[in-house]
């Protein structure tokens, strides 16, 4: 009794989603979980893609009766770290390779259809989105960075410390990406297509590259900006609503990184059996 999401349309390719998180405060142990995790992971400065927790020894798990269950960690997670529980089926893009998969290209995208469920329950707000497990931080113009106007529509974005490997930024603009510096321990400046509004401080995987779209007629409707929710709306037990999820992997980031994100569904749900 739950939303999931599938490879296709017959929903029988189960994909990957978040199916509860802790967001660490050093002192809280347990949170629920829509359905039994297959794995629990917990991100960190340190562990961008997910440090592998063990059942019985890092964490135990509780069914509460109602098709809920319970994970009980052993230690705390400190402020800044968060714990992830994952639902069973493979990731969103196993299996695909990115299109003009080069290095040297400066868009590699991934790109794929997915089908999301009601199974055995009515649903209302149903929203999909994509969150990012380590949080990111908005920079202060003046302090942390300076932007230069160009004279030819671009602006370059200055930083006061380098990113380091495994860190990043992002500026955004009209809710949409306009430039990514990936970290190298020593490049301070990139450039954007428009003056950013916002700059942000990235550790691992970051929503800024995913976008999401409805599905319109096999093909992917208009893309939301960059790490927008996509809003699905009311849906009936057995309705399969397909819709489409691309990422853009900037030039140098591993594509790894990026092709292990999962889906995050939330909604007012009920069951109907």
């Amino acid at each position: 009794m739950a939303l999931k999401v599938y490879k296709d349309s017959a929903c029988t390719q189960l994909i990957q989603t978040e199916i509860g998180r802790l967001e660490g405060d050093g002192s809280t142990t347990s949170f629920t979980c829509s359905e039994n995790p297959t794995e629990v992971r917990k991100f960190s400065s340190s562990a961008t893609n997910g440090e592998l927790l063990t059942e019985g020894t890092d964490y135990t798990i509780t069914d509460n009766g109602n098709g809920t269950y319970t994970v009980t960690l052993t230690t705390a997670p400190a402020e800044g770290e968060t714990v992830i529980a994952i639902g069973s089926g493979e990731k969103i893009f196993s299996g695909l390779y990115a299109i003009g998969n080069s290095s040297v290209e400066s868009d590699r995208t991934l790109e794929q259809q997915l089908f999301l469920k009601a199974e055995n329950v009515d649903a209302q707000n149903v929203v999909v989105s994509f969150g990012d497990y380590v949080a990111d931080t908005e920079l202060t113009v003046d302090t942390d960075y300076t932007v230069t106007d160009n004279g030819d529509n671009t602006y370059t974005v200055t930083l006061t410390t380098a990113p380091a490997q495994g860190e990043g930024a992002v500026a955004i603009a009209g809710g949409s990406v306009v430039g990514v510096l990936v970290g190298d321990g020593s490049t301070t400046t990139f450039i954007c297509s428009a003056n950013p509004e916002h700059v942000y401080k990235y550790i691992g995987l970051s929503k800024y590259f995913y976008h999401l779209a409805p599905d319109n007629s096999g093909s992917p409707g208009t893309y939301e900006n960059a790490g927008a929710d996509l809003e699905i709306g009311s849906m009936n037990s057995g309705d399969v609503i397909p819709f489409w999820v691309k990422c853009i992997i900037p030039e140098g980031v591993p594509m790894s990184n990026y092709r292990d994100i999962n889906i995050k569904i939330t909604g007012l749900q009920f069951a109907t059996n």
